[in-house]
């Protein structure tokens, strides 16, 4: 405190004359002054917390060097705490870089005592588990995966309505199509279309062909839309490409040069064959140098999308119509090269009766599946085969002949919506979770969004349908609990059902949610603090 001293006479002032006194007080109470965040197990609680020695007034008082020691506990009771736990104090204050907790719990509150004054209480606190980490894939580099093939040029099929193909290419959220090269004005229109509207072509060839390189340079050039070029389709099968079997694919491989030229010239990658049986794999030779990704069709028939598959094994152990049999397929003739899965799909009715088809409602979680699984096995591209039914009597698409829109086409709709995050390339983060509980069957794939929020998509990955009786067989949903660490909290949770639509649920807060998983897809969104 200063205090100044004033003479005056005859409105006339002396000189000021001040003095300076440090007035003590003793402490008299402990405080927090910075306090416990929550913390993981044996790990240090930060940021350090800090316990000050204060007056009478809440001064603190920067002279005392008083020990202030902290103990634990939890909901009142006694609790063990690690760590350097008794320190003296520095300018009125105490700072605890090191305090530890071995035992996950809530509920935790730390008491500070110093010799002659009341103990102090801490606010409350949370220490979650040890947890592993896992790292995530952009949340965006997912729904790039997804195309859906289209047939443009089948005019007298519903494909011949343009108008409701690009609506619907547009409401599904895709940005790649499956087709052929078109060369025609009215085609090119189509595709220069789709241009503007960000949907890319991986554009293939009908053989036999004459096209030369330049040709197709000039049409990919005028297109404005195609970004990949892709070998004559399954020339293996039937009296495809000149005369299926072994013609047909020594015809596809001749062709290869044409698509090399074609390429150097585009600067675009091309996609191999595609073949229906392994002959047409190990027939074709090591054409790997022709190729940027080797091309997969992947049909599960009445299984599901995870399916160990059936008939006989190959040498590596995978079984026909397993994701497994049919990467090790496209190795036998471009070994190393990545993949692309241009077909995949399931046969679809509102009611399955046939051999080889399915209900909609089991497709509604078989296709996301798909698109799920087939992401996690590192495909680059996976098309559905196909956008919608060229005739009524048709199932392949996910829009009936009509363009009404099947559970499936809602539910891949709503994955695009949910997931989809346009922007720069970035490089996606760790997350800090573990699942307990009955996680039998349970798969799972972590995405992260830019924002550094993380989406968590959950299902089970069994079958919903019983191919040899043709019913739907239903699936018995799973609890597990699932934690998180320090510095996430949950956000939304995201649960599609039979009809494709999703139903948002907010989650509560805290580390730990109970969930129930179903063979529908699920997404938990977590958030970063």
């Amino acid at each position: 405190m200063t205090l100044r001293a004033v003479a005056v006479v005859d409105a006339v002032s002396s000189p000021a004359a001040s003095a300076s006194y440090t007035i003590s007080l003793p402490p008299s109470k402990l405080a927090f002054i910075t306090q416990p965040s929550d913390s993981t197990v044996s790990s240090a609680v930060a940021p350090a917390v800090s316990v000050a020695l204060l007056d009478t007034y809440g001064n603190r008082v920067t002279t005392s060097t008083n020990t202030i020691s902290l103990t634990l506990q939890q909901n009142g009771a006694a609790a063990t705490l690690g760590g350097t736990t008794s320190a003296a104090a520095g300018s009125g204050a105490a700072t605890f870089s090191n305090l530890i907790v071995n035992a996950a719990g809530s509920g935790y509150t730390l008491v500070a005592n110093a010799t002659g004054l009341p103990a102090a209480q801490s606010a409350s606190f949370t220490v979650v588990p040890q947890m592993p980490s896992e790292q995530a894939n952009p949340a965006d580099g997912f729904v790039d995966s997804i195309g859906v093939q289209t047939h443009l040029s089948y005019t007298d099929t519903a494909y011949g309505n343009w108008s409701q193909v690009f609506a619907g290419l547009q409401s599904l959220g895709v940005r790649h199509i499956r087709d052929g090269l078109p060369t025609t004005s009215t085609f090119l229109g189509y595709f220069q279309q789709m241009a503007a509207a960000g949907i890319r072509c991986t554009c293939g060839f009908p053989l036999p062909n004459s096209l030369t390189a330049a040709q197709i340079g000039s049409f990919v050039q005028q297109t404005q839309n195609v970004e990949a070029l892709e070998a004559p389709n399954e020339c293996d099968g039937g009296t495809n490409c000149g005369g299926g079997g072994v013609t047909g694919v020594a015809n596809v491989v001749a062709f290869l040069p044409v698509l090399t030229a074609a390429s150097g010239l585009t600067q675009l990658p091309v996609v191999g064959p595609s073949f229906q049986t392994q002959l047409g794999y190990t027939s074709a030779g090591d054409i790997a140098s022709s190729l940027n990704f080797n091309n997969l069709h992947i049909y599960f028939g009445e299984h599901n999308p995870g399916s160990q598959g059936w008939g006989e094994g190959d040498p590596e152990g995978n079984f026909y119509g397993s994701f497994g049999w049919w990467i090790d397929q496209g190795d036998l003739d471009a070994p190393g090269v990545p993949d692309m899965v241009t077909e995949t799909g399931y046969m679809a009715y509102p009611t399955a009766t046939q051999t080889g088809t399915i209900p909609e409602s089991v497709e509604a979680a078989y296709t996301p599946r798909t698109l799920l699984l087939s992401y996690s096995r590192g495909i680059r591209r996976t098309f559905l085969y196909e956008l919608v039914d060229e005739w009524n009597t048709t199932g392949y698409g996910l829009l009936a002949n009509d363009f009404s829109a099947k559970p499936a086409f809602t539910a891949v709709k709503n994955l695009i919506a949910t997931l989809q995050d346009p922007g720069a390339s970035f490089t996606p983060g760790r997350l800090t979770y573990s699942i307990s509980g009955n996680t039998n069957t349970l798969q799972h794939l972590l995405l992260q969004k830019r924002d550094g929020s993380y989406w968590l998509v959950l299902w089970l990955e069994q079958s919903s349908y019983d191919a040899t009786n043709n019913v739907p067989t239903a699936v018995t949903p799973q609890n597990v609990s699932l934690s998180i660490g320090i510095g996430s909290a949950f956000g939304s949770l995201i649960q599609f059902d039979p009809t494709g639509n999703a139903t948002n649920t907010r989650l509560g807060a805290g580390y730990t949610v109970p969930l129930t998983v179903s063979d529908q897809i699920s997404i938990v969104q977590i958030l970063p603090k």
